[in-house]
C-alpha cells in the first residue's frame, strides 16, 4: 500500500487526494466535486477528489477501498424511480482497477450501459 493510500485509509477518506504520475498523464486532476459523498457518522463530507472529466455530467473518480485504488465512472443525475429533486453522483458501472484500460475503452466509445434514467 502506498503512503498516500495508507494516510487516506487511516483518515477514513474514500477519495484519495494524491495524483500519481500515470493519472496526471491520463488527464486526472484534483477537482472540487460538490455532493460527491454523503455525510454520515462514519464518513466525513468530502468535496474534492482525483477525477477525470468525461463530459458535462460524467466523471471517472479515484476511490480507495481496503487500501486499493479503484476508478468509478459516475454520472450526475436522477436514479430511476426517484423524485426529480434527488440529483446525485450515481455509479454507472462497477469500479475498475486499471484507469488506462477504462480511458482506452472510453475513447473508443466502449462505455458500459447506463443504469440511470431520465426523470419522469
Amino acid at each position: 500500500m502506498n503512503p498516500e493510500t495508507y494516510v487516506s485509509h487511516m483518515m477514513n477518506n474514500p477519495y484519495p487526494q494524491a495524483i500519481t504520475e500515470l493519472e496526471a498523464d491520463l488527464g486526472f486532476h484534483l477537482l472540487k466535486i460538490p455532493s460527491i459523498s454523503d455525510s454520515n457518522l462514519f464518513e466525513p463530507r468530502i468535496d474534492s477528489a482525483v477525477a477525470w472529466i468525461l463530459s458535462s455530467s460524467d466523471i471517472l473518480i479515484k476511490t480507495s477501498f481496503l487500501g486499493w485504488d479503484l476508478y468509478s465512472h459516475r454520472r450526475y443525475g436522477y436514479r430511476a424511480g426517484r423524485r426529480r429533486h434527488e440529483k446525485q453522483w450515481i455509479p454507472v458501472n462497477n469500479p475498475v482497477g486499471n484507469p488506462e484500460l477504462f480511458v482506452h475503452d472510453y475513447n473508443l466509445g466502449l462505455s458500459p450501459q447506463s443504469k440511470i434514467s431520465e426523470p419522469p
